[in-house]
Formats: C-alpha cells, sequence, structure tokens
C-alpha cells in the first residue's frame, strides 16, 4: 500500500484527521486501512525509520504503532517521537501481539495514548480511533482557545496601560484671553 499523494493529503488537512499506521505485516495495515477509511486519511509505513520520517513530515492526528518490527522497534520509535518537541503531542496507539500485562503498562507508563492487542477488534480500533481523535480535536481546540486569550489579555492590558497614562496626565488648561474694559466689546 502506498501513501496518499500530496493532494489527498491536503485534502485531509481541510477536513479529515491523518492517521499514520505503521506495521510490518502488509495484511494489518489493509485491514486497518478497511477498517478506518471511512473515518480518517490514512497514511502508511512499513517500518520505525520510514515512520519517524512521516510523522515530521506530515504531523499525523494519530499513530498506530505496531510493537514488534525489524530494524527499530514501536517503543523506540516511540521514545524518539517523544524526544523530539514537534512530535511530542501525537498521540500513538501501540498494536502488538504481545498479551502480557507487563507490555501493556510498560507503553501505558510510557504515556501511550492506548494499547491494542492483536488479533484487532475492528469494532475497538474503531471506537479508540474515534477516541484519540475527538481528544486531539478537543486539545487543538483548547490550545488555540488559550492562545486567543492570552492574545485578548495582552490587548487588555496595554489598553489599561494607556488609560492609566491618560489618567495621570495633567489636562491642559484652556487659553486665557484678554478682556479689554468690563467685558463690553468695543463698538
Amino acid at each position: 500500500m502506498t501513501a496518499p499523494n500530496a493532494d489527498q493529503l491536503d485534502s485531509a488537512r481541510s477536513g479529515r484527521p491523518l492517521v499514520l499506521v505503521v506495521d510490518d505485516d502488509p495484511l494489518y495495515i489493509q485491514l486497518i486501512n478497511m477498517a478506518l477509511k471511512e473515518q480518517c486519511e490514512l497514511l502508511t509505513s512499513r517500518n520505525g525509520l520510514d515512520a519517524l520520517r512521516l510523522m515530521k513530515e506530515h504531523l499525523p492526528d494519530l499513530v498506530l504503532l505496531d510493537v514488534m518490527m525489524p530494524e527499530i522497534d514501536g517503543l523506540a520509535v516511540f521514545r524518539k517521537a517523544r524526544a523530539d518537541a514537534a512530535l511530542a503531542d501525537i498521540p500513538i496507539i501501540f498494536m502488538t501481539a504481545m498479551t502480557s500485562t507487563a507490555n501493556q503498562t510498560a507503553a501505558l507508563l510510557l504515556s501511550a495514548a492506548d494499547y491494542l492487542i492483536k488479533p484487532i477488534n475492528v469494532a475497538h480500533l474503531r471506537l479508540r480511533v474515534r477516541n484519540q481523535l475527538d481528544l486531539r480535536r478537543q486539545r487543538d481546540e483548547l490550545q488555540a482557545l488559550t492562545r486567543e486569550l492570552a492574545s485578548t489579555k495582552a490587548e487588555l492590558a496595554l489598553a489599561l496601560e494607556r488609560v492609566r497614562t491618560l489618567e495621570s496626565t495633567p489636562a491642559n488648561p484652556a487659553p486665557k484671553t484678554r478682556r479689554s474694559g468690563r467685558g463690553h466689546p468695543r463698538g
């Protein structure tokens, strides 16, 4: 399966969320593609190094990451992503055939967004992806509102400073006029 072209990714940014799927098993990539194609745009990778490159290039909204892969495993990809400021906030859901509670706990202790056990239940996959994308959207909205609030606060502080400056400046007295005689005009 190939990655979407630039036009497809532009359309993803204009509406549908972008999810990067990283798995060395093409059957799982195909299964996930079929399960999520109505929900989001998908970008795929079959190894960890390529996944890191794609994450940097496209900044996906979510990553589905296989744990056991050749060359660089999912845990190493996760750690590298978290160490990179540009990638640190991207939610990552681990996918693996490792069913031990210790592995799940270890992944969640690393701050993984979630953990799916293979074989993947498609209904659970869709729900967990939806939940993570909703959380991501809400977090992004909150960050935008926080930035807007900070900007408004700065503008108000500036306006208040101007008002204080105006209040502390003495009013200019009106120029004195000269009167002739008793205040009657000459005529």
